[in-house]
């Protein structure tokens, strides 16, 4: 068990645990420094001039930090799991369009009844072809405007 006397989380002076090294608590082994990294994803550069420790109020608050992170994805799972299990879906409602002119169930029965009558020829009548506009005649007073 390494000491170092400076806590690399809170800079409290002292002796403390090295981050890097395994420790024994209720029956569980942690490594602080790994602690750190699942919890908060920080790597904690190694160096021969940085102090490697850390105090006993760090320590504890990252064993409740990584707990509670713990609880929360576990959580998440139950919640994602019982929405799977219930089969859940959301209640759809139909609404008629415009274009749908509400009830079709009788759109078999036209088509059906459109085969028993004959076609008919329908005679289409050719249109004239429109006039050409005449230009409006100028008036003497803007023929003079004009020219003048």
């Amino acid at each position: 068990m390494a000491h170092c006397n400076v806590c690399r989380c809170c800079l409290a002076q002292g002796l403390h645990k090295d981050l890097n090294s395994s420790y024994l608590w209720l029956d569980k082994t942690e490594i602080y420094a790994d602690m750190m990294l699942e919890c908060f994803n920080i790597v904690l550069s190694p160096s021969a001039h940085i102090s490697s420790g850390i105090c006993d109020t760090c320590v504890s608050t990252l064993r409740a930090s990584l707990a509670f992170k713990r609880m929360v994805l576990q959580s998440e799972q139950e919640l994602i799991t019982r929405a799977q299990d219930l089969d859940i879906k959301p209640k759809v409602k139909v609404e008629l369009t415009e274009n749908s002119g509400g009830d079709d169930s009788d759109d078999y029965f036209l088509a059906d009844a459109a085969r028993d009558f004959p076609e008919e020829k329908i005679k289409v009548e050719a249109k004239e072809p429109a006039k050409k506009k005449q230009a409006p005649k100028r008036s003497k007073k803007n023929a003079v405007k004009k020219a003048g």
